[in-house]
């Protein structure tokens, strides 16, 4: 099933240990020595990449066929004695630009105009020439995340509003020292089967706010008479039912657990008469 024992063992064990990997490091080391470069023909240094082909830059970007140059292929810049002989740009940054204006199939004044105009799309303030080339936002997540939010809430108006509503009465509840529950709109409204619990006709889903035959949340006992922001103590009701009860308690009703049967047997007829005031 293997060729040789090292093969058998790099299978079997899985928790690499330090007599596996010093095996493995000569193994590549082995493997990295006597390459030739395919240009120049010279031996690859062992620092390079397995898969490399060339020996150096210079090799790679075909300049090994020319004098040690003078100036940097990239800025135009003089390249300092203190740099390797078969050096092709007078420093690491010129290199790094380099390597990503050609990733990006750019030429020096197409990337030095893209890198110089940029601006945050959040604060629109300048990005530094120094950051990468898809850099959009100023350093750190504050930007990103405040566009993330503001895109967010465009695409998303619906659960914006309802968020606010929620809060709101969230804040009403402490503000009378209620019990407060976090939950959803729309988690109530399929729980009642999207059916006005004041007058039992149905709530178009699609109706939003402020249509008066949209749904809102209705405290069954209001939080001014001592109720609770709690599921138990909330229902579905159209937004024009929901004004004209206010804070009244209707018969006398008070807040009870709901259950799936308590649901199922549901009034059939209406509290009051929505044609009165």
């Amino acid at each position: 099933m293997y060729c040789t024992r090292d093969c058998k063992a790099r299978v079997h064990l899985s928790k690499p240990t330090a007599k596996r990997v010093a095996r493995e490091k000569e193994e590549r080391r082995r493997r990295r020595k006597g390459r030739r470069c395919e240009r120049c023909g010279g031996p690859i240094p062992e620092t390079r990449q397995n898969a490399a082909r060339f020996c150096s830059d210079r090799c790679v970007g075909g300049y090994a066929e020319v004098e040690p140059l003078e100036d940097c292929v990239w800025c135009g810049g003089a390249i300092v004695a203190e740099r390797a002989a078969n050096a092709i740009f007078c420093s690491d940054g010129c290199r790094d630009e380099a390597r990503s204006a050609s990733r990006h199939h750019l030429s020096r004044p197409d990337y030095q105009a893209l890198i110089r105009d940029r601006r945050c799309l959040e604060c629109d303030t300048p990005i530094a020439q120094s950051r990468s080339i898809r850099a959009r936002f100023c350093p750190g997540r504050s930007c990103l995340q405040q566009f993330n939010i503001r895109r967010w809430s465009s695409n998303n108006p619906d659960r914006v509003n309802e968020h606010g509503r929620a809060s709101s009465q969230r804040r009403r509840a402490r503000l009378a020292a209620a019990v407060t529950e976090s939950f959803r709109h729309r988690e109530i409204f399929e729980r009642d089967g999207w059916t006005c619990q004041l007058c039992q006709e149905p709530v178009d889903p699609k109706a939003q706010h402020p249509d008066p035959r949209s749904g809102s949340l209705d405290h069954v006992v209001p939080l001014a008479k001592g109720g609770h922001h709690t599921r138990a103590n909330v229902q579905l009701a159209h937004l024009i039912c929901n004004l004209r009860k206010a804070d009244k308690l209707l018969g006398g009703l008070v807040a009870v657990v709901r259950s799936s049967e308590q649901l199922a047997e549901r009034i059939q007829q209406p509290l009051f008469d929505l044609g009165t005031t």
